[in-house]
């Protein structure tokens, strides 16, 4: 037993509390405990045969960092923590049943995690014993119980290969390594680099011609191979990745310089850069793609200098299609065909969606000069015109929307530096000054004093008899009429125009309504109903009406929309709007009014009674008129009866 410090003692006893505190499993003295997670549970210990390679074993449990007190060591295939000051087992102190001491108990193996060295485990061999040899698995390995530490390996496992922390005696030498007596060496002379079957080579056998770069753990070291392994190609017999810049084509998983004739195109494949199949020699190109002739490519679009044919990128067209026709808005550029499509121009063996900027558009076709037939050039420089558009003029062979400065003149709509004499008058326009024989032209007047007609007169000024006066007031029998031109003296008002006083004017105000031609308060008799007409929305006028046009009913003198009637829960008679029905009408249905049936009879029975009763009167009056006038009228003779029943005979014929 080694002797330790008061320190180590107490943080040895510090972390044993810890660990009790903590530890809610009991492991077998061969197992750790790790700490894990548990999304139900939370934190907790489980037992394991070895701690996770992210981890130090100490005291058969893991931690992510050494404890204070200990320092970290690894052989290869464990962490460790390492204290100085720890106790180790004396010899022969376990039993045959339990035969190895670990941590002051005998058990009946080892820990998968530790090496037995005379009885004890120990997680690294001393150095008076450096070899390991293990028992329990095959090839350069850690796992299991049986491993044990001894001064030269055993008959059994004869051949030492060492690896980074530790000596490993094995039963035969790894695959990866060379055999060099009792010796398995990770690399070979530069004189016999290529490993195969155990031994180093100056070349490799016809049987396994292939050079292939073997990754282990250990070593990287060529091996001689009869093929490459999947996604790797050949070049010079060496299996490489990806293909050298001078031989950059994959033929058959075979870098070469260039594709042969079974398989003459070349398929790029940018997502497969570091392949050996970036850039492969195919047969035919894929359906997505085009094929560059002369390059020998497959491509997604045709390069600049090349127009698509079939599928394929050609330098010219053939004969049998013979136009190039140049797209705009196309993933194709150039394509070869029979003749232009409709909607585009043709310029000798070319068709254009629109013609270049150097070419001017003459029906079909672009041509450099235009024709006789359409000999000027179109304001926007682009098309031929047999002659220029309505406010235009002729600028040498173009049509211009101005003339230039030095020829800003315009007489028969052609620039000119000058007006001719005959041409005494001006005006100026939007596309120069215009050369005008008098009198000044319609819409326009000539400003007094000068040679100019202007489109409008000034404010202070007035148009009297087509010349714009520095005037105030019209000649006798005149008046005013505010026009687009100005202010012109009329002797009666336009038809687009209305009285309002002695004022010609364009149209009344919101306050007064038009009768006839003229603006008033009120509607006269002769058109008594106001009527609002919205033909114009943004100005409507209030005009005086006889009667109220169809779809309308009066009321209170307007005239009101059907609809704004029965909305506003008012009633119909014939042609007008009530706030209720007339008499004698009433309500026959929601919203129309109609004369009551009850009363129409009863005024007939009325009537009828009184004619009857006037009748009577009128009977009752003539007899006795005729007869003496008295309270009686008896005839006093048989003349006089003989007269009174002719009267009655009379009287009854006339009833």
């Amino acid at each position: 037993m080694k002797s330790f410090s008061l320190f180590h003692f107490l943080a040895f006893f510090a972390l044993s509390f810890q660990n009790s505190q903590e530890s809610d499993a009991d492991c077998l003295p061969t197992e750790v405990m790790v700490r894990v997670f548990d999304e139900y549970h939370g934190w907790r210990h489980k037992c394991k045969n070895v701690c996770p390679e992210n981890q130090y074993v100490y005291r058969a449990r893991c931690y992510t960092t050494c404890p204070i007190s200990t320092f970290p060591q690894e052989n290869g295939f464990i962490k460790y923590c390492v204290n100085n000051g720890e106790f180790s087992c004396p010899e022969s102190i376990c039993r045959k049943e339990s035969p190895f001491c670990f941590n002051d108990l005998c058990l009946a193996t080892c820990p998968e995690y530790t090496v037995s060295y005379k009885k004890s485990c120990v997680l690294r061999c001393p150095p008076e014993g450096k070899y390991v040899t293990a028992y329990s698995c095959t090839g350069v390995c850690y796992s299991g119980n049986n491993k044990t530490c001894t001064q030269a390996c055993p008959e059994s496992h004869p051949f030492v290969f060492r690896s980074t922390y530790l000596n490993h005696c094995l039963d035969k030498c790894p695959l990866f390594t060379a055999v060099n007596g009792t010796r398995c060496n990770l690399n070979c002379p530069i004189e016999r680099p290529y490993l195969y079957k155990g031994k180093c080579v100056s070349a490799c056998p016809p049987e396994r011609p292939f050079v292939s770069l073997w990754n282990t753990l250990f070593n990287k070291i060529p091996v001689c191979t009869d093929r490459c392994h999947e996604g790797m190609g050949s070049f010079q017999n060496v299996c490489v990745p990806v293909c050298p810049s001078d031989s950059p084509y994959e033929y058959r998983r075979e870098c070469v310089r260039q594709c042969s004739e079974d398989r003459p195109y070349v398929k790029s494949t940018p997502s497969k850069r570091a392949t050996i199949y970036y850039q492969q020699c195919v047969k035919t190109c894929p359906k997505s793609e085009k094929t560059w002739e002369k390059a020998k490519q497959c491509v997604f679009e045709c390069p600049k200098t090349t127009l698509l044919f079939n599928k394929t990128c050609v330098s010219e067209c053939p004969s049998s299609f013979p136009f190039n026709y140049t797209k705009e808005n196309s993933e194709i550029k150039h394509e070869c065909v029979k003749i232009c499509p409709p909607h585009t121009y043709q310029y000798n063996y070319n068709c254009f969606d629109s013609c270049p900027a150097n070419l001017k558009y003459y029906l079909s076709n672009c041509t450099k000069e235009c024709p006789k037939v359409s000999p000027y050039i179109s304001s926007n420089n682009t098309t031929c015109v047999k002659s220029c558009g309505k406010h235009e003029v002729y600028s040498g062979n173009a049509c211009a929307k101005i003339c230039p400065e030095e020829h800003k003149y315009i007489a028969n709509k052609r620039c000119v530096k000058f007006c001719a004499d005959t041409h005494d008058l001006q005006q100026k326009i939007k596309q120069g000054i215009l050369c005008l024989k008098p009198p000044c032209p319609t819409n326009t007047s000539h400003l007094e004093g000068t040679n100019q007609c202007v489109e409008r007169c000034p404010q202070n000024m007035l148009i009297i008899n087509g010349i714009c006066k520095n005037s105030t007031s019209c000649p006798d029998g005149k008046y005013k009429e505010n026009s687009t031109i100005g202010v012109v003296c009329v002797g009666k008002c336009s038809s687009a125009f209305y009285v309002d006083g002695n004022r010609r004017v364009k149209k009344c105000s919101s306050k007064q309504v038009i009768d006839g031609r003229n603006c008033s308060v009120n509607c006269s008799s002769a058109k008594p109903y106001r009527f609002i007409n919205v033909t114009d929305y943004e100005n409507p006028m209030t005009v005086c009406v006889l009667y109220c046009p169809e779809g309308f009913l009066i009321f209170r003198n307007k005239c009101i929309e059907y609809d704004d009637c029965i909305n506003k829960l008012r009633v119909v008679y014939q042609d007008g709007c009530y706030d209720s029905c007339p008499p004698p009408t009433v309500l026959d249905s929601r919203t129309t009014c109609s004369y009551d049936t009850v009363v129409l009879y009863m005024t007939f029975e009325a009537v009828s009674f009184s004619l009857a009763f006037i009748l009577f009167l009128f009977i009752l009056f003539m007899c006795c008129y005729k007869g003496r006038l008295g309270c009686k009228c008896k005839p006093s003779s048989a003349k006089e009866l003989e007269d009174a029943a002719t009267l009655v005979d009379e009287s009854n014929e006339e009833i």
